[in-house]
């Protein structure tokens, strides 16, 4: 369920500053906080085998000049299989060369810090190390200091982790280096420890291990075969197949990601679609550029993925795993890469072809590009005539060509200013069953986190133009071919008045009106949602205009041009046809935002107010009001128009709006701040009497909630003489301890499903063994009990 899973994030970013401890064998072994960006940290497996740092969502965090904010000032999230007794270096990118680890670890702006900046690992949101103190802030001339070693120092010095500790500091916000430094201290810019753990400096014998296990390449036989970064828009990238066999990009999961000005998360993603026959390629271009350097569909697809400069790195994806890259991710070259040994070579206002014998991509994003052995041939500023065909020269005209993909044919919608736009899935092939296989499969307290992993993948990024075409179709009135039906209106209008070319401005056009509006976190046309045609609708101009980015809710005045809608200060009203349609488009909107970097779009969420405003906070930006929008969807419910549109869209756009195809998964997911809700009910089993020396066991796997929410559980003991036990989840076990007489132990159970809690109680009577009582004999007690002690607490961001 999002809502739990956002407050779950920031639940687990508050973690990093609370003093929990958990057990882990990766710990920081060295810092290094040197001249200039001379910055890097070093952390090692310590432990006796290799662990996979993605699975364990390890996490490196720095808090800033004493912050002590639920939310790090920067995080890497840690990735790859860390062999035992192995290091990995994260590092500054613009690091001298001694201090970079491209093999063995990766850049990142964690290590934007000075001496006087926290720094924080975590394991699923736990702390297991740290170094300095969060929330202290000790001034930047010499960081944090050790009373009893006068050369100890957080700046301009380079500390490496003693031996002896094998277990990290986890309570971030105690005193650094505290009454037993575990750290020895260098010089500035000492860089020959880094990359194995210890404080002598890394030789043959250093015991590394080798660092991150670099996988090898996947079969790949699509390749960038041709870079342009020319004057203004003039930017493109010639992908090609050098295999023998047709390959159908979107089938494949090919993507191309660009990562901008040195940083390690994506920029701009585009999910490449079309098929590509051996020898073949593709031209991503960008819509600004001159037309020399653009080809029409399918040969050609326009993208914001090109909107990158000559220091911006790019990175072609199958299924998610890098294939080939150009440039290197992590490092901001300044205004370009370059090469020694080749003094016209450069990323910046030049034309790069990949060298014909090349048959394996550059799979090592974070490698330093170009490398050795430079791929590349260099040609002058705005050179296109190789652009459409694999190779070293100039293109001939008889270069095999793309066709289209699984999805169908080139279109261009009847309106003014239409794309072409190409068909990316096929919805007359599409299998509720198979495309939503890994949502059925959970519970309703899983669904939200799966609906939103499910509805990202295979998300095509649509130009702003190209919406233009997809709202001819998916917004078709069915009585009447050539004209669409307008969202708030209703009205019927025809699709060549759209409000483009000659009929910008004109009150009495249609538009694109962003439902989710476009204000209220993704202003530029560059961020996925920003052309997400699943909350785009046909709107009447002056209407569009009227209604404005207000959240939803009842109420307000009739609008005189369309007295079926409402508006007052803070909130629109839609006419009623329409309401659970545009509550559906806001859930999905929901669902499908969660800030990943790779949409260049913040975490959207649905809030139970209106009038809160439009502004991003710490990364969120909000709409109300959630509960209307949820009576709306419950008062109308999915017709024909949705169902039209929601498979337009799909074969446009290449993903679904899952409330339109199973509307019940708003149940699950966003009623839980807008319906009553029942208490977990306990159910305990276990023996009522017991004989001493006995092990005994109580369960209360029988607990459940009402209403299919995960609950946990937490047992302490009461009264009576305190003994030794254990619990695992909803099962305590403990061995009866030596009594003089028959001894009553009283336990607690206390159940909680996030939002309630519920306490009972349980007794057991250890029976002595000179006692008449019975002993040994078993009662089994079943409670099905309303809680004694039961606590509210909202589930709501604006809780």
């Amino acid at each position: 369920m999002k809502h739990l899973v956002k407050k779950a994030t920031l639940a687990a970013a508050l973690s990093v500053i609370l003093p929990t401890t958990a057990m882990a064998e990766i710990v920081i072994t060295e810092y290094v906080e040197g001249g200039g960006q001379n910055k890097a940290v070093e952390i090692s497996n310590l432990g006796s085998a290799a662990i996979d740092m993605g699975a364990g969502a390890y996490k490196l965090a720095m808090f800033s000049n004493g912050d002590t904010t639920e939310h790090p000032t920067r995080k890497i999230e840690l990735t790859g299989t860390l062999a035992a007794g192995a290091s990995y270096v994260i590092y500054n990118a613009s690091a001298a060369a001694q201090f970079q680890f491209p093999a063995q670890g990766a850049t990142s702006d964690v290590t934007f810090f000075n001496g006087n900046d926290a720094l924080v690992l975590t394991k699923g949101g736990t702390v297991i190390d740290s170094f300095g103190q969060v929330g202290n802030d000790p001034g930047t001339e010499t960081g944090w200091t050790d009373a009893n070693d006068s050369n100890f120092a957080t700046s301009e010095r380079t500390l490496r982790r003693l031996v002896s500790v094998t277990t990290g500091d986890a309570i971030v916000d105690d005193a650094f280096p505290g009454t037993s430094n575990q750290w020895q201290v260098f010089g500035t810019d000492v860089a020959d420890g880094l990359g194995c753990s210890g404080v002598d400096a890394c030789g043959p014998d250093s015991g590394g291990g080798g660092g991150v296990e670099i996988p090898d390449p996947i079969e790949n036989y699509v390749l960038i075969t041709e870079y342009i970064e020319g004057g203004g828009n003039n930017k493109a990238l010639e992908i090609s197949n050098i295999g023998s066999d047709d390959i159908d990009l979107f089938t494949e999961g090919y993507a191309l990601i660009r990562y901008s000005n040195g940083f390690s998360t994506p920029s701009g993603t585009l999910n490449l679609f079309g098929l590509l026959p051996a020898g073949a390629s593709v031209v991503v271009y960008n819509g600004g550029a001159d037309d020399e350097f653009k080809r029409p569909a399918p040969q050609g697809i326009e993208s914001v993925a090109t909107w990158f400069n000559g220091d911006d790195a790019m990175v072609l994806t199958k299924g998610g795993v890098a294939v080939d890259s150009i440039g290197r991710v992590g490092q901001d070259p300044g205004s370009a890469w370059t090469d020694d040994n080749d003094s016209n070579f450069s990323t910046k206002d030049k034309t790069i072809r990949r060298m014909t014998g090349v048959t394996v991509g550059d799979h090592i994003v974070n490698n330093v590009y170009p490398g050795d052995v430079n791929e590349w041939l260099t040609f002058d500023k705005n050179t296109f005539d190789g652009l459409g065909c694999m190779g070293e020269e100039a293109c001939t005209g008889d270069a095999p060509l793309p066709t289209v993909g699984a999805g169908g044919g080139v279109i261009t919608g009847a309106c003014t200013g239409c794309w072409e736009i190409s068909k990316v899935a096929e919805n007359s092939l599409f299998d509720d069953t198979a495309y939503y296989a890994d949502v059925f499969d959970v519970t309703a307290a899983e669904r939200g986190d799966k609906v939103s992993e499910l509805i990202a993948q295979n998300h095509v990024q649509l130009a702003y133009g190209q919406v233009w075409s997809v709202l001819t179709f998916s917004d078709e009135d069915p009585a009447n071919s050539d004209n669409v039906i307008e969202i708030y209106t209703g009205n019927s209008i025809a699709k060549n008045m759209n409000g483009s070319g000659d009929n910008n401005g004109n009150p009495d056009s249609w538009n694109r009106e962003h439902v989710w509006s476009k204000s209220h976190g993704f202003p530029d046309r560059s961020q996925m949602a920003y052309t997400d045609a699943h909350h785009l609708r046909p709107a009447d101009w002056s209407m569009n205009s009227t209604r404005s980015n207000l959240d939803f809710d009842n109420g307000g005045e009739p609008i005189e041009e369309s007295p079926i809608n409402f508006k007052d200060g803070d909130s629109f009203e839609p006419r009623a046809d329409v309401k659970g349609d545009i509550a559906r488009m806001m859930f999905y909107m929901d669902s499908r935002y969660s800030g990943a970097s790779e949409d260049n779009t913040p975490d959207l969420v649905l809030i139970d107010e209106v009038g809160v405003g439009s502004d991003t906070v710490d990364g969120v930006a909000t709409f109300g009001k959630l509960c209307t929008l949820w009576e709306w969807h419950l008062g109308d419910p999915v017709d024909e128009m949705e169902i039209q549109r929601n498979q337009v869209v799909y074969e446009y756009q290449g993903n679904r709006n899952p409330f339109i195809d199973n509307p019940e998964w708003v149940y699950d997911i966003f009623s839980w701040d807008c319906r009553e809700h029942t208490e977990p009910v306990i159910v305990i089993e276990g023996p009522s009497v017991v004989g001493e020396g006995d092990s005994v066991s109580i369960s209360a796997a029988g607990s459940f909630d009402p209403d299919g929410e995960a609950i946990s559980f937490h047992w302490r003991q009461v009264s009576n003489a305190m003994i030794s036990f254990e619990f695992d989840a909803e099962t305590l076990t403990f061995t009866s301890p030596n009594v003089s007489s028959d001894t009553p132990i009283k336990f607690e159970l206390t159940v909680t499903d996030g939002e309630f809690e519920v306490t009972e109680t349980f007794s057991v009577v250890v029976e002595a063994n000179d006692s008449s009582s019975g002993a040994g004999s078993f009662a089994w007690l079943t409670l099905l009990l309303l809680p004694l002690v039961a606590t509210r607490r909202r589930k709501a961001i604006n809780a």
